[in-house]
């Protein structure tokens, strides 16, 4: 494999959407290396200061758990130049897997280095795929969405936002209510893309129309990455609660928002950690308080167990091989059973890992001064919360987690509301029904109008 180049390439055709011979020869050095699992050529893509931590070893362990559940690579189609930046070029191209297809972006400088990889569902692959279209409730016309970037702090590296902004006819008064928006778990983009499903962006254009800014964020994979497989050590608040306040201040200085009337909306993990993130935020003391906090399939079991009975609903319905399903489920059943013992914070290493997870990560998760209901009760016993959840989630179960939130909480029926959805799924979408609940995600579809409208009602009211 050839090094990239050291000196910035001219010759990047955005508007025919062909990179230049150099991105192109970058690209596809790095596909052909992940291919035929040679890593040793891989750190020197990258720049210096990144190859102390993206070492071969760390490459490959990177690899395998964003790589190995599709398979092998099988074919990749010629790359294209998905955006053109000042600083940075996004190339993307479509690659079949054993599993499927999915799309690799590769970001590169301007001396053709690259600054983070991922991987992408086709529908977010400009140029490769059909378009996604918006659902009948947004009114496109009613708002305008540009990019963002936020920094958590002044060494950590920016982070991608898209912030969704009303048209001036649907101003109060001149300032508006805002929600940031908060991801699940993992390595999803600000859209929450799953399949040809966008249901973040459903939310987030839905409530624009409805005359309420909306900012969604990137995760932060470049730190996320350097804690899980440079340092070994990764938390929730590199994830979540850092870049969640630094939106918070970024929103404060808009002009056209109301910086007393900030919401927080979590799906799935981020509904969990959206309390968490609030009260570090009015522990800053910026002379503003979030104003309120919607957690949708927001889980309150510990995490091993929710991934515990994950694994054993997709045996049920989509079966392996009976050797790796025992094999993973009887892992994360050792690992569950040693986050219940008494003292587990003292027995545990943080420098443990559990199924490639940092024990970091999960330790974040499991102290008790950071669940989600200690923190409403105690912390933000006057924060208003609605809780959202569709009875056909299989993902955070009524019976488990939407139990927790109902007997848990102070306040319900005042300041803590709580309703379930029938018939809809993790993301808020019309469920195909029990036993196709795993194949959901594969069928195009939108965020419910119904969930949509009761936030909209819900933050009007507060």
């Amino acid at each position: 494999m050839s090094k990239s180049s050291t000196q910035a390439d001219p010759k990047a055709q955005d508007g025919g959407r062909r990179p230049s011979e150099t991105q192109i020869k970058v690209v596809t050095s790095i596909i052909d290396s992940l291919k035929s699992s040679q890593f040793s050529e891989l750190p020197h893509h990258f720049p210096l200061i990144l190859r102390f931590f993206l070492t071969e070893a760390r490459l490959k362990s990177l690899w395998e758990n964003v790589g190995k559940p599709l398979g092998s690579i099988l074919s990749y189609e010629q790359p294209i130049l998905a955006k053109k930046g000042r600083f940075l070029s996004s190339i993307q191209t479509l690659i079949l897997f054993e599993r499927g297809s999915h799309v690799l972006s590769i970001s590169l400088d301007p001396w053709n280095s690259v600054l983070g990889f991922s991987m992408i569902p086709p529908i977010k692959a400009k140029g490769l795929v059909p378009a996604w279209t918006s659902p009948a409730y947004v009114k496109e016309t009613d708002f305008s969405e540009e990019e963002i970037w936020i920094r958590p702090s002044w060494i950590s590296p920016a982070i991608q936002c898209l912030l969704t902004v009303p048209k001036p006819s649907k101003v109060e008064a001149g300032r508006y209510p805002a929600v940031i928006i908060l991801g699940g778990s993992g390595p999803s983009d600000a859209d929450a893309s799953l399949g040809s499903n966008l249901p973040l962006q459903d939310i987030a254009w839905g409530l624009a129309s409805s005359g309420i800014a909306v900012l969604r964020m990137e995760k932060p994979l470049l730190e996320c990455a350097l804690g899980a497989f440079g340092t070994g050590y990764l938390t929730v608040e590199t994830e979540y609660v850092r870049p969640t306040a630094a939106a918070f201040k970024a929103l404060c200085n808009r002009k056209e928002v109301d910086p007393d009337r900030i919401f927080l909306l979590g799906a799935s993990l981020g509904g969990r950690v959206a309390p968490r993130a609030a009260a570090s935020i009015d522990a800053m003391r910026l002379g503003y308080r979030v104003r309120g906090i919607i957690s949708c399939a927001g889980n309150t079991s510990p995490l091993p167990e929710t991934i515990l009975r994950q694994i054993e609903y997709g045996q049920r319905y989509c079966p392996r091989s009976q050797e790796e399903y025992e094999k993973e489920w009887s892992e994360w059943k050792d690992i569950a059973a040693r986050f219940r013992e008494p003292d587990f914070e003292r027995k545990i290493s943080r420098k443990e890992k559990f199924m490639g997870v940092p024990a970091s990560y999960l330790l974040d998760l499991a102290v008790k001064e950071n669940h989600p209901i200690k923190i409403m009760n105690e912390r933000l016993s006057n924060t208003p919360i609605l809780v959202l959840q569709g009875d056909k989630d299989w993902q955070v179960l009524v019976d488990h987690d939407l139990k927790g939130w109902r007997e848990g909480l102070t306040g319900v029926g005042g300041r803590a509301t709580v309703k379930v959805f029938e018939g809809l799924n993790h993301c808020f979408m019309r469920s195909n029904g029990e036993g196709l609940m795993l194949r959901d995600y594969d069928v195009p579809g939108h965020v419910e109008k119904q969930v949509v409208m009761d936030v909209v009602e819900w933050i009007r009211n507060h």
